[in-house]
C-alpha cells in the first residue's frame, strides 16, 4: 500500500506561476489574467502524471483550513511578508478541488490547521503502522518528515528529495530542520532567526549540540557574541522552533479508506 499526499496549494500555485511565466514570455496578453480552464487542465494533468508515476493505492489533497491557523495566533508576523493569493486563483479553488476529486484525489481540511500539519500528521500515523507515504511538495518544511516509509517528491524536477539533499542544502539532518530554521531564520515564513547566526553557524551549532535546546544549554561554550544574542532571544528562538516544527497530532475525522483510489483497488 502506498499513499500519495499532494501538498494542495503548493501544487496549484506552482502550476499557476508556471503558466504566468509562459504567458509573459510568450507575449500573449496580460500574465496577471488567468484562464481557469487551462489552469484546471494543467493541475489535473500534473496530478495524473504523479498518479501514473507512483500508482498509489490511496491519494489525498491536503489543503489549508479556513482560519488563520495556530502559528499566526502565537506569532503575529507569521508569513506577513507574503503576497496574498490572487483573488482569481482563490475563487478558482473550489473548481480545482472538484476537478481533482473527479480524478480520484479528494481534498482534506481539518479545522484551521495548515496543510503542512495535516500532511505531517497523516504521514506520521501511516508510517507508524508500517505504511508507505510519498509527499508531493516543493516546500522545504516537508523535508523534516523524511524517515523510513516517508518520502518527498519534487514534482517539477521529477526527482526524490533525500536526507542527502537536506544535508547538502542546510548542513543538518532532516529532524534538525526546524532547529536550523529557528536559529538561521526562514524568510518564507517571516521567521527572523537569531541575530548574528547565519546558516553556516546554525549548522555548526546543531552538529555540536543537536537541537536548539541543546545549544541553549551549552551557551557557556559558545563565543561571547553568540551567547549574548542567544540569551537575549531565548524565548524568541524557542517560539521560532515551535512555528517551524510541523505538528503530527492533528486528528481528522476521516478513514484512510475514504481516499482509496477505486481504479487501483486490488
Amino acid at each position: 500500500m502506498l499513499t500519495l499526499i499532494f501538498d494542495g496549494l503548493n501544487l496549484i500555485r506552482r502550476v499557476h506561476a508556471g503558466m504566468q511565466r509562459v504567458d509573459a514570455s510568450g507575449g500573449q496578453g496580460d500574465a496577471s489574467l488567468m484562464d481557469v480552464d487551462d489552469l484546471e487542465r494543467n493541475v489535473v494533468r500534473s496530478a495524473d502524471r504523479a498518479l501514473r508515476h507512483f500508482s498509489p493505492t490511496h491519494a489525498m489533497l491536503a489543503m489549508d483550513g479556513r482560519g488563520g491557523g495556530w502559528r499566526k495566533a502565537v506569532f503575529d508576523d507569521y508569513k506577513a511578508n507574503r503576497a496574498p493569493m490572487p483573488d482569481s486563483l482563490n475563487a478558482a479553488l473550489p473548481r480545482l478541488e472538484a476537478a481533482l476529486a473527479s480524478a480520484g484525489v479528494r481534498a482534506l481540511r481539518v479545522g484551521d490547521f495548515e496543510a503542512d500539519d495535516i500532511i505531517a500528521s497523516v504521514a506520521h500515523a501511516l508510517s507508524q503502522h508500517g505504511r508507505n507515504v510519498v509527499i508531493l511538495s516543493t516546500d522545504k518544511s516537508m523535508l523534516s518528515l523524511l524517515r523510513p516509509g516517508v518520502r518527498v517528491w519534487h514534482h517539477f524536477e521529477n526527482r526524490e528529495l533525500t536526507a542527502a539533499d537536506v544535508h547538502k542544502r542546510f548542513g543538518v539532518e532532516p529532524l534538525q530542520l526546524a532547529d536550523f530554521l529557528a536559529l538561521a531564520g526562514d524568510s518564507s515564513q517571516n521567521v527572523p532567526g537569531v541575530r548574528g547566526i547565519g546558516s553556516k553557524t546554525a549548522a555548526q551549532l546543531l552538529a555540536a549540540h543537536g537541537t536548539v535546546e541543546g545549544v541553549l544549554e551549552a551557551a557557556e561554550q559558545l563565543t561571547r557574541r553568540q551567547r549574548e544574542n542567544l540569551m537575549a532571544q531565548r524565548e524568541e528562538v524557542l517560539l521560532y522552533k515551535q512555528i517551524s516544527t510541523l505538528r503530527d497530532d492533528v486528528r481528522a475525522d476521516v478513514n484512510l479508506s475514504d481516499f482509496r483510489l477505486a481504479s487501483r483497488a486490488g
